[in-house]
């Protein structure tokens, strides 16, 4: 009977498992069939690839009309920017891709941040406002905000690898912007940080092969200095920094855009906004359960009497 009962539960598992590789599967072959042209080519540069290491590109047609040279890499990533209504082409090794006004370049695993539906999450009215982005990575919010009407743009980004991705974006898109070198923190100094590849969660975990020493600047300072209206936050643990900001450097800015990704954190930001006269107008989780979630403050003004609703 125990052996039944821990055969039983060894079994189970294992079909989960299955179920989802072959959901997984079923997707990406919904996908491919459903951007690209020559899907046939398509999964035969993806099968290729897996079975033989093959790592040569082919020229794949997208149902949009576009034909790019790609290798299975390049592919996933390309036709899953094309399911998402991007145009993609590739330039010098970069992506080059375009959905109405936006146009941004990068490297392909990095563009791909784009994937994460951007412009549903930090869609705000920024018309002729000045925006203050932390965690600029390749740009591509700051481009968001160009398009949605910002008048300026100061970015912050500790990676310097990075800058000549925004400085490209900035000069694609024509915007004024304002580019620092430093991360955000609680003081002026450095901060050493342990990864393996720079994603668009550099020094979330803070563990990897290399290091990197990066500048940190006071989160006072830089709100002080700024004078902006809409302030994002998507430097891992940047949000942190605002919990320990006095009332009135926090009302210095209307609204917060802000990526959390604890679930104390969230609950400490909540709070400390809503002391300091903010009302929370949007709170994003795909999941209830997860840790990550965007926060969206818009500050009251006060009569009198109060703050007003």
């Amino acid at each position: 009977m125990l052996n039944q009962r821990l055969v039983g539960r060894s079994l189970y598992p294992q079909k989960r498992v299955d179920l989802k590789i072959l959901f997984r599967y079923c997707k990406d072959i919904f996908i491919i069939i459903e951007t690209t042209s020559n899907f046939w080519d398509a999964l035969a540069l993806v099968f290729k690839a897996h079975v033989f290491k093959d790592q040569r590109s082919k020229d794949i047609t997208f149902r949009n009309g576009i034909t790019v040279s790609l290798n299975w890499r390049e592919y996933s990533l390309a036709r899953n920017l094309v399911s998402n209504n991007y145009i993609v082409n590739k330039v010098d090794g970069l992506f080059l891709i375009k959905k109405g006004k936006m146009k941004l370049v990068g490297p392909p695993d990095l563009i791909d941040v784009v994937n994460e539906k951007l412009d549903k999450i930090y869609i705000c009215e920024c018309k002729n406002k000045i925006v203050l982005d932390i965690g600029g990575f390749i740009g591509d919010t700051a481009v968001l905000f160009s398009n949605w009407g910002a008048k300026k743009v100061i970015i912050y980004e500790p990676v310097i690898s990075l800058h000549k991705f925004i400085k490209m974006n900035v000069i694609l898109n024509g915007f004024e912007a304002e580019l620092h070198e430093e991360g955000i923190g609680d003081e002026n100094g450095y901060r050493t940080v342990h990864y393996d590849t720079v994603t668009d969660v550099f020094g979330l975990e803070d563990k990897g092969n290399q290091e990197m020493r990066i500048k940190i600047k006071n989160v006072k300072d830089v709100i002080e200095e700024s004078h902006v209206d809409i302030a994002k936050f998507d430097c891992e643990g940047a949000e942190n920094s605002l919990i320990h900001l006095t009332y009135d450097t926090l009302r210095l800015i209307d609204t917060y855009v802000i990526e959390v990704h604890k679930s104390e954190t969230r609950k400490s930001l909540l709070v400390k906004f809503q002391e300091s006269g903010f009302i929370c107008i949007k709170d994003l989780r795909d999941d209830p359960k997860s840790n990550f979630s965007v926060l969206v403050f818009k500050r009251k003004e006060f009569n009198q009497s109060g703050f007003n609703s």
